[in-house]
């Protein structure tokens, strides 16, 4: 709902589904990532915490900060990606530097490369 809203796009369609709720909750799905969560709690999560209880504090914490920039600024470019997207899309020009560069470097046909499932809410 939250990119349909902001950004006018929908990234998955389950309407062609059976078992669909809505075109957005598929239960076939919801029962598959259920048994994954289940897995990864009962099974993967005791290995890895025993594995990353091995890093040194310190070094945990500087890795750690360092993927949540990472993460800040991969979150931060998609967004304004995506809502430049969205003007061009609703046929607005570019009115400063960083909506042309984001033109330049995510055409059109670049964010259908990155988002080839998103597509035009509505349609």
């Amino acid at each position: 709902m939250f990119t349909e809203i902001v950004f006018g796009k929908i990234f998955w369609d389950y309407r062609g589904l059976p078992f669909n709720l809505g075109g957005r909750i598929n239960l076939l799905y919801c029962f598959f990532w259920g048994i994954a969560a289940v897995v990864w709690l009962k099974k993967l999560y005791p290995l890895f915490s025993g594995w990353i209880e091995r890093i040194p504090m310190r070094t945990g914490k500087i890795v750690t900060w360092c993927l949540v920039a990472f993460m800040c600024v991969g979150i931060s470019v998609s967004t304004l990606v995506l809502a430049r997207g969205n003007a061009r899309a609703h046929h607005r020009e570019a009115s400063n530097g960083i909506e042309r560069l984001l033109d330049e470097h995510f055409p059109d046909s670049r964010l259908k490369q990155i988002y080839p499932n998103g597509k035009a809410a509505g349609n």
